[in-house]
């Protein structure tokens, strides 16, 4: 083996050792210590024994046993499963001890990504601030992620900056600019999660067209029939959260 591989493979031993998670439990006047030790799951427990005697580690259900440990000899235990695990030494009664194990928190990761507002409705050269909200799989928000901002066309608007870190509040934010009639789609991405948001740029003045049809669609509206709205801003964009008042001064018998 040359020097170089025989380098790297020393290298790696040390980082394996480095990282490994271990936690050390002396047994020094016939006691055990600490007498309770908590752990996380994956953990590496070991007891050396300091005393001159025999001791041992043994579980009270069987689940581990080191058999006789004389001065200086070591046990380990690796615990992959959460509880409270009792053990005693099999020579002296009176010495007990207990690991808790408790289950290991998952890492977080990144699950979602909401855009805020969802839909926008601008003229040339309007802006709109977006705002990208990172969560990981239990809702909170993450900091440090790296937010790819992009517009599905370039013609209409542009989005900037194209990329921006998620601060403390898992928060990102980007400006979209308006620059011709149309529609586009602002997307924040990092990776395979993505969040999308809606933008509509029409003409100054421009009303939007709203639509009112009867939900039998049998061309009627009769009575006690509810009535349905729909509002299209500009080009087939379908605006939410519109409040629309539908007065019907007819109905058919």
């Amino acid at each position: 083996m040359s020097i170089k591989k025989l380098f790297f493979a020393v290298s790696i031993l040390i980082f394996s050792i480095q990282t490994a998670v271990a936690e050390n439990i002396s047994i020094s006047g016939s006691s055990y210590q600490p007498g309770t030790k908590n752990i996380t799951s994956g953990t590496t427990v070991t007891w050396t024994n300091m005393d001159a005697t025999l001791h041992t580690v043994t579980s009270d259900t069987g689940f581990f046993d080191s058999g006789a440990l004389s001065q200086g000899q070591v046990f380990s235990f690796t615990f992959n499963t959460a509880g409270t695990f009792n053990y005693h030494c099999n020579f002296h009664s009176f010495m007990h001890g207990t690991i808790i194990v408790l289950a290991a928190t998952p890492a977080p990761v990144l699950t979602t990504i909401t855009i805020s507002p969802s839909a926008a409705a601008l003229t040339v050269n309007g802006t709109q601030m977006f705002n990208a909200t990172a969560e990981n799989q239990n809702g909170a928000p993450m900091a440090g992620i790296n937010i790819t901002w992009t517009s599905s066309n370039m013609t209409v608007g542009n989005i900037a900056p194209l990329n921006a870190i998620t601060g403390a509040d898992g928060n990102s934010s980007a400006m979209f600019t308006a620059n011709a009639l149309g529609a586009a789609t602002v997307n924040a991405i990092n990776s395979t999660v993505m969040g999308s948001a809606t933008v509509a740029v029409r003409a100054i003045g421009l009303p939007p067209e709203v639509a009112i049809y009867d939900t039998d669609h049998n061309g009627v509206i009769e009575k006690n029939e509810a009535v349905a709205a729909v509002v299209d801003y500009f080009a087939g964009n379908i605006m939410k959260a519109v409040a629309i008042e539908v007065v019907v001064a007819y109905f058919s018998p």
